[in-house]
């Protein structure tokens, strides 16, 4: 088993649920830190889900987001993706992500 550190996923917002991270092949992922900031002059929101193979999951709902102001939800600090997972975004392009966090290999 190796356990690699990475960058999993970054970029801007696209104003509709987008995938961002597919857990590869035998090699699940957890999500050690979430970022998001808006860099507009007004609020946007913001909605995380996970597709476990069977269907998205809302981690995050409509979550508001001040104007020129981060966001990194703690709640989801973290979240194991398993081997095929899928970690969804739709945010607008004012707000940009990243998430890092480690992989498994097995």
């Amino acid at each position: 088993m190796t356990i690699n550190v990475r960058d999993l996923a970054s970029g801007v917002g696209t104003g509709a649920l987008a995938s961002v991270y597919t857990a590869l092949v035998n090699t699940p992922a957890v999500i050690k830190k979430w970022s998001f900031n808006n860099t507009t002059a007004g609020a946007l929101t913001l909605t995380v889900a996970v597709n476990d193979g069977t269907a998205d999951r809302e981690l995050l709902s409509v979550v508001p987001i001040a104007a020129h102001t981060p966001y990194s939800p703690t709640e989801l600090n973290g979240l194991t993706i398993n081997a095929g997972g899928i970690v969804k975004i739709n945010c607008p392009a004012g707000i940009t992500y990243w998430l890092s966090g480690i992989e498994v290999t097995q």
